[in-house]
């Protein structure tokens, strides 16, 4: 048997020839530096080559470009040598036939020991201005300013490197070599650069990994803690936006980085925080912010102690902890008022008061004018502070708050243009979600459904890149709800798919997209008169933790389900309870719950009640700008209100086109069927050709049937089969014995 080896009985080679054991199987080691590395050292010298005037004077643009670009933070530039060949290879130096990468390459292997680098290092500094004394004779090659940006880049790089341990230097010996392997594998002209310059020696040692790890180790590859970080703080940024939805490719390399032995920087933990905060780990989520405060307090820095702080109270406010929330955002108040943030201090304010009016009920002795001192304080803090993008944010709350309260049109368009004047100004749209989600609330309270879509799909079509996970799913299940009043089931599914899609990025956007599709389909089923699947998604909405709207929503779905069931004795008891607490509702809520009132009074044919409730909502809805409420109130009030016949079609013609530009198939249906029902019962006195009065009864079925509505279209069913039985028409009786069976069938 021969000597280098000894066979198994499978015989598969069991031992090697080596004495010395080669550890095969290790893990990657990784060898942690503050700035430097060897991609940088790469960079020195082609900064070296630059002011040895070796790089052709043409290309002195491009060839500073390539450096100068990886002082831009925006830039994520990748550092190995493959990328470096890639962009110098086509760059000409001042030698014939000779590219800049070819005169890097040549010096990179030329390096054969840690004392050669050591060599590169102590020269750097000869390439600034302030090293030589004024009598000295200056030396052949180009100087740079101590200013510049290329000698502040030298300087850092010289600085680590002299503070490193001799154990250290050597470490980062090993490293360049790792990092230089790949270029043995490059060509020029068909032909490998190594075998043309490279000694043969040093090329059998780089080419033979055994030989490679018995001279110096394992080779391990060298990481700079700032580049770390930077990587980091853009893949926080991404999180914050777009939410925790990553290649698994880049969550290995990610998880690879934090977890590394002797990676014991902060970011990781805000990083394993917005991780675990998106996954919905409550308990993951607190702890590694609160391992973010204790490296915080430690180091001293309370510039950020505020800010997690704040992170801690919207989380803890995520999590439907509002005590904790509140006690949170008071330290974030205080502490950045001790520390003089401005800023923070801001933020923390108008964060808290969006918090207390979208979450926190209010107390019935709180005063109105409260709200009002609070906004102009925060505006006139914010114009101050000279922030753009917190101006624009407080614009965007007052316009919020007369949207609520329903009274003041041209405070809110002023507030609007205001928002969008900033962000145009400082180039800053973060607050552009918002601003395009209360545009579109306008105009669908005006009435105006194309231009409320037309921003909805604006906002989608143009600004999806950019637009946070959270605020694009709110978008989708606007423009569902809209699809659902105009009567489109079809795209209202599709766009329930899209907006289920972009929802799996965070635990948050999950929670809200499963809550308002219940809401939705909770509206659909009471429609249909479903009663067993909206009991269904009545419990299912329990699970759900609720803002105000949310669980306003609730109330209200819950009294129709209850009328609709005939418990109207205690609908009706529920709706005054709730119009009671007058504080906690907004005038679009208090109209809601007054027509239902209505729909209550009209089943047990107390009318006059009616007409009085109908009388104060059209008060209210004009007064409020709530359009469609207006409408609907008149067409209600036409229908039930006993009024002259003439004045009130010569209305209803009037409102009908406005009805149908507010794209609500529900209303326009109901403006048919009040029309139609006043012609008919007036019949004699109008006498209204029979082919429109049928037209209008088809349009107003049709519009049921697409909003799903039953019981509405059995009523214009039978209404029209009473029409056609009232006018004696021989040729109408086969449409009387179709709505017959369609009524039949209907109620089966």
């Amino acid at each position: 048997m021969d000597i280098t080896e000894m066979q198994d009985p499978l015989g598969v080679s069991a031992y090697s020839v080596f004495p010395i054991p080669l550890d095969k199987h290790n893990k990657k080691s990784v060898f942690y530096t503050k700035f430097l590395t060897p991609h940088k050292f790469a960079l020195c010298l082609l900064i070296e080559f630059y002011a040895q005037h070796a790089t052709a004077p043409s290309y002195s643009t491009s060839f500073l470009d390539i450096i100068l670009e990886y002082f831009d933070s925006s830039n994520s530039l990748p550092q190995s040598l493959i990328d470096l060949h890639n962009v110098t290879t086509n760059l000409p130096s001042t030698i014939d036939g000779y590219s800049i990468y070819d005169l890097l390459h040549e010096r990179l292997w030329s390096l054969h020991s840690y004392e050669d680098i050591h060599e590169i290092f102590m020269s750097l500094g000869s390439y600034i201005t302030n090293l030589y004394e004024p009598d000295e004779e200056p030396p052949s090659h180009m100087l740079f300013s101590p200013s510049s940006i290329l000698s502040i880049f030298l300087r850092k790089c010289v600085v680590e490197y002299e503070q490193l341990s001799f154990e250290q230097g050597v470490e980062f010996f090993k490293s360049f070599l790792e990092y230089r392997s790949p270029s043995m594998n490059f060509r020029k002209d068909g032909v490998e650069y190594c075998k043309v310059n490279v000694r043969h020696e040093l090329l059998g040692l780089a080419s033979n990994q055994t030989l490679l790890q018995l001279a110096f180790g394992i080779t391990p590859g060298c990481q700079a803690t700032q580049d770390i970080e930077g990587l980091i703080q853009l893949q926080i940024q991404h999180m914050q936006r777009y939410g925790c939805f990553l290649p698994d490719e880049m969550k290995r390399k990610l998880h690879d980085i934090l977890e590394a032995e002797g990676n014991h920087l902060n970011t990781s933990y805000h990083f394993r925080f917005l991780n675990a905060w998106f996954k919905g780990d409550y308990q993951q989520s607190i702890e590694n912010l609160c391992r973010y405060f204790d490296h915080v307090m430690h180091s001293n820095e309370r510039v950020s102690y505020q800010y997690a702080l704040l992170n801690l109270s919207i989380l803890q406010a995520d999590f439907g902890c509002d005590k904790e929330a509140l006690r949170a955002i008071e330290d974030t108040i205080n502490t950045a008022r001790e520390s003089g943030d401005i800023a923070c201090l801001n933020f923390a304010l108008a964060w808290m008061y969006e918090f207390k009016r979208s979450q926190l009920p209010s107390s019935k002795d709180k005063n109105p004018e409260e709200e009002n001192h609070i906004l102009e304080h925060l505006a006139i803090n914010s114009q101050g502070a000279q922030i753009p993008v917190l101006q624009s944010t407080v614009h965007l709350m007052q316009a919020q708050h007369y949207l609520d309260n329903g009274n003041n049109l041209v405070g809110v368009f002023s507030n609007l243009a205001k928002s969008f004047a900033l962000q145009c100004y400082s180039e800053s749209f973060h607050c552009f979600s918002r601003y395009m989600d209360l545009t579109q609330e306008i105009w669908y309270r005006l009435g105006c459904f194309s231009l409320c879509f037309n921003y909805i799909s604006l906002y989608q079509n143009s600004f999806v890149q950019e637009a946070s996970i959270i605020d694009l799913v709110k978008s989708y299940m606007n423009k569902a709800r809209r699809l659902f009043e105009n009567g489109n089931w079809p795209d209202v599914s599709s766009t329930l798919q899209m907006a289920k899609m972009e929802s799996e990025r965070s635990f948050q956007s999950v929670h809200f997209y499963g809550r308002e599709k219940c809401f939705l389909y909770l509206d659909k089923a009471l429609n249909e008169k479903n009663y067993k699947t909206a009991i269904f998604l009545l419990k299912s909405l329990n699970g759900f933790r609720h803002s105000k709207e949310s669980l306003f929503k609730t109330h209200y779905y819950t009294l129709k389900l209850d009328i609709s069931l005939g418990n109207l004795s205690q609908s009706i008891d529920a709706i005054e309870s709730l119009l009671e607490d007058d504080v906690n509702l907004t005038v679009e809520w208090k109209l809601k719950l007054m027509l239902l009132k209505v729909d209550v009074y009209v089943n047990t044919n107390v009318l006059h009640r009616a007409i009085f409730e109908l009388l104060n909502i059209i008060e209210i809805s004009s007064s409020s700008f709530l359009r469609l409420y207006l409408l609907e109130a008149l067409c209600l009030l036409c229908l039930i209100g006993n009024l002259d016949c003439i004045k009130s079609t010569e209305l209803l013609d009037s409102l009908i086109p406005e009805i149908i530009a507010s794209g609500n198939k529900a209303l326009m249906a109901l403006s048919f069927y009040a029309y139609t029902s006043i012609q008919i019962s007036n019949y004699d006195k109008l006498k209204p050709s029979r082919i429109f009065i049928t037209k209008l009864l088809d349009n107003a079925y049709d519009g049921y049937k697409s909003c799903y509505m039953r019981d509405m279209q059995q009523r214009i069913a039978l209404l029209k089969i009473r029409f056609l039985k009232q006018i004696k028409d021989n040729q109408a009786s086969r449409y009387t014995e179709q709505y017959y069976r369609e009524f039949f069938m209907l109620n089966e």
